[in-house]
């Protein structure tokens, strides 16, 4: 069997909280003989989400991270989402109750327009 690893995606490595995180991952990695990889994203939300493509993209069967663990930056994910909402609410069939979820889910995510 191989060796477990992980990947865990620091937001920074200048803060005392986030250089804590990466020392208590490394000691438990080594406590269980499992290996991590630890990803810095400067701050940098873009960054961010490449380090974590590129950890699944270039791995093979046999160094695949088991697990990813993620600390996020701000992303521009609302926005995506709020649009995926407004397509489904456009082009999808939807039973009444599910348009009420739909729109409860629009109303929730920051700066998503009404249906």
């Amino acid at each position: 069997m191989s060796n477990l690893r992980f990947v865990l995606s620091v937001t920074n490595d200048d803060n005392d909280y986030q250089i804590e995180q990466a020392a208590s991952a490394q000691a438990a990695a080594r406590m269980l003989r499992v290996s991590v990889d630890i990803v810095n994203a400067n701050n940098d939300a873009i960054e961010q989400s490449q380090q974590i493509l590129k950890a699944i993209q270039t791995s093979t069967a046999d160094n695949r991270p088991a697990a990813i663990l993620v600390e996020p930056l701000g992303t521009a994910l609302p926005q995506a989402a709020c649009a995926a909402m407004h397509l489904c609410a456009n082009e999808a069939p939807l039973s009444d109750s599910q348009k009420r979820l739909l729109d409860r889910a629009i109303h929730k995510t920051p700066n998503c327009p009404e249906l």
